[in-house]
């Protein structure tokens, strides 16, 4: 589907990829493996394609999932990753309302 994903940005120099905070429902990016919470991230690339499939693997391999918060999370990472083909690589994004993916202002 697409090659790039996003990346948290935080203030420590070391990231990782994040999602839209399926758990909470809230508009802020969560990191898949730790959980932690971001309000902006980069656009990267990944040098793997990546599929709705591949991304959901990750998630459940750090989360448990009922079958209704897994049918949910694949149509919100499927417009996800339709989403961030729109971007270009290094570009700062953020979540506007229902997950959609916007500029980020850099203060």
């Amino acid at each position: 589907m697409t090659k790039k994903f996003i990346t948290g940005e935080s203030e420590k120099a070391s990231s990782e990829f994040v999602i839209p905070d399926i758990f909470e429902e809230k508009d802020r990016f969560i990191g898949i493996e730790s959980g932690k919470i971001y309000e902006s991230g980069l656009i990267c690339y990944t040098g793997v394609d990546l599929s709705v499939d591949k991304v959901m693997e990750k998630i459940l391999e750090n989360r448990n999932l009922n079958f209704l918060q897994k049918r949910r999370a694949k149509k919100v990472i499927n417009l996800y990753l339709k989403q961030i083909k729109t971007f270009k690589i290094s570009n700062s994004v953020k979540l506007g309302n229902g997950y959609k993916l916007e500029f980020a202002v850099k203060k």
